[in-house]
């Protein structure tokens, strides 16, 4: 993945606490409904500022959502949110089974953690082809997020397939 640099640091501090871990070495996040309203607010300013950014997986822009409060917030913020621990790869029929035992030994005993994401910053995905505004997680909760990409990395490299990122910089798209 390539990092954009973004134009003006954006700072809000923003804590989040993992809620769940599948075997997919996706890692969804709880956000309170304050915490929700805060983002909100910043994102409407945002979309007045940054033209054709739309909601991630829903592919709306933010400039068409931004009037009505109720239906910016059910597709912007009402969705769960996830970090990345590891590439989408295709992975074979005779792998399945042995992927799924080996993510679930390694992931499933971690424990929930607070993740500080405190610092905005723009990605582009591996083909150039989009922008997303993120948060970043550079503080609590980098270190258990960074022993769960290696782990699934070492499950990964036994299957041959592509492993994560060589510097992860964990984050949560947005927009």
């Amino acid at each position: 993945m390539r990092h954009g640099q973004p134009k003006k640091q954006l700072t809000m501090n923003i804590t989040g606490e993992i809620f769940s871990m599948d075997a997919r070495g996706v890692v969804a996040i709880l956000f309170p409904q304050s915490v929700k309203k805060e983002l909100a607010r910043f994102l409407r300013r945002i979309s007045f500022h940054v033209s054709d950014l739309s909601v991630v997986d829903a592919d709306i822009a933010l400039d068409i959502l931004r009037d009505d409060e109720q239906r910016f917030e059910r597709f912007a913020l009402e969705k769960e949110f996830h970090i990345s621990l590891g590439r989408t790869v295709p992975i074979r029929v005779h792998q399945i089974d042995s992927m799924v035992t080996m993510l679930r030994q390694k992931l499933l005993s971690h424990k929930r953690y607070w993740i500080d994401f405190n610092r905005w910053e723009v990605f582009v995905n591996d083909d150039g082809t989009r922008m997303f505004l993120s948060m970043e997680v550079v503080g609590e909760g980098l270190t258990e997020i960074k022993k769960q990409i290696q782990a699934i990395n070492h499950a990964y490299r036994l299957h041959n397939l592509s492993e994560f990122y060589e510097n992860p910089r964990p984050h949560i798209s947005l927009v």
